[in-house]
Parts: C-alpha cells; structure tokens; sequence
C-alpha cells in the first residue's frame, strides 16, 4: 500500500500575517461603529498583540492601492481611545499630521499626549505636520504656557499658512501683539489671496479694537 505523504505545513512569513490582518480589518469599514472588542477579536485571530495590530494598521497607510489607504485611514479615525498610546507610540513622523487631526479631535481628554505633540511639533519637518500639531496643541491646552510659547515661535515660521495660524491664535494676546503686527505686515503682501485677505481682515480688527479702547 503507497505511503501517503502529509501535506507540508502552510509557511505563514510575517509580512503575509500583516497583509492577511490587514485585509481582515479593512473589512470592519462595513460596520457603522468600531469597537474595542472588534479589533481584540481580529487581533487574537491573527494571535497579533494590541501593538502588532495597530502597527499592521499603520502600514495600510503605505499601500499602492489607494481604496486600502483610504480605507486604512477610515479605521484609524474610529480606532476607540483605548488603542492611541500604541496609535501615537507607533505612528511613524510621515502619518504624525493624521494623528494630530484625531487627538485634536478629542479636545482637552487629549491632553495626556501633550508632551508628544510638543516633541512631534519640534522635529516636523514639513508644514502640513507642524499646522496639524498647531491645531491640536490649540485645541488640547490652549492655557498652556508651552503651548503658547510654540505657537509663539510659529509667528515666524517659514510657511505663511502657519504664520497666518499663530496670529489668529494669538490674535487677542496683548505680550505677542508687537510680532503679531510685523507678521501681518508681511502676510497681508502675500501672492496667496486667501492670505493676504485675511492678514488685512486682522489688521482692520486690530485697528477697530485699538480705536475702541481709546474711546472708552
């Protein structure tokens, strides 16, 4: 009788893992909320710890195929809290400006990732990154002094959107008010016409606000 040889056992490397993760999570687009317990259970299918899942999230975010990122991104957004300290551990510096619009997104219960945020803000490199931790650090803790000195310092960033940000921000600040002025100055002269209306919309408020005071 002719042995039957056993099939060889399915080599799984872990590159095709976090491919066949990802292909199972992007399936939890369908559902209209995400939950934590969704995630742990696709996780613990793939025997994948919390950070190996998220890290296999992230990843989807480089595919060459756009519905994958795009999907990608969607699940990020939902991922429920208890998944951002491995999200902002994780997150390497080209996505940091998604992860900055999310914890933005959570108001001042984010301002557990202050810190992170300070230090992302210091290394940005491009100026998408550095208005999205702008805008986070505004909405997170507005009252912080660091806050305030960072976004003090983005009066004279090199990108003019960012520059144009930090005097609405500090618009009202009576101690920035001197290089508020000179910023404007400069960003009512744009060749942007979105930038240069607003920066003379400031001025004018500046103006109006000055003549008030003098009237009282």
């Amino acid at each position: 009788m002719p042995l039957v040889e056993a099939p060889a056992p399915e080599i799984v490397t872990p590159s095709q893992r976090r491919t066949r993760t990802l292909a199972t999570l992007l399936r939890l687009t369908e559902k209209p909320r995400l939950s934590a317990t969704d995630l742990q259970v696709t996780f613990a299918a793939d025997r994948l710890t919390t950070e190996e899942g998220v890290a296999t999230l992230l990843s989807g975010l480089d595919a060459n195929d756009d519905s994958v990122r795009e999907d990608s991104r969607t699940l990020i957004w939902q991922l429920p809290p208890e998944f951002h300290p491995e999200l902002v551990r994780l997150c390497p510096a080209r996505h940091r400006s998604l992860v900055a619009q999310i914890l933005a997104a959570q108001g001042r219960r984010a301002v557990v990732w202050l810190n992170d945020l300070l230090n992302w803000h210091a290394s940005a490199e491009d100026a998408g990154t550095r208005l999205s931790v702008f805008t986070a650090l505004g909405a997170i803790a507005p009252e912080n002094p660091e806050v305030i000195s960072a976004i003090t310092r983005g009066l004279t960033d090199s990108d003019a959107q960012i520059r144009l940000f930090a005097v609405t921000y500090l618009i009202d600040s009576p101690d920035a008010r001197p290089l508020v002025e000179t910023t404007l100055k400069v960003l009512r002269l744009s060749k942007d016409r979105t930038i240069a209306d607003t920066a003379r919309f400031w001025q004018d408020f500046l103006k109006n606000s000055r003549v008030a005071r003098l009237g009282k």
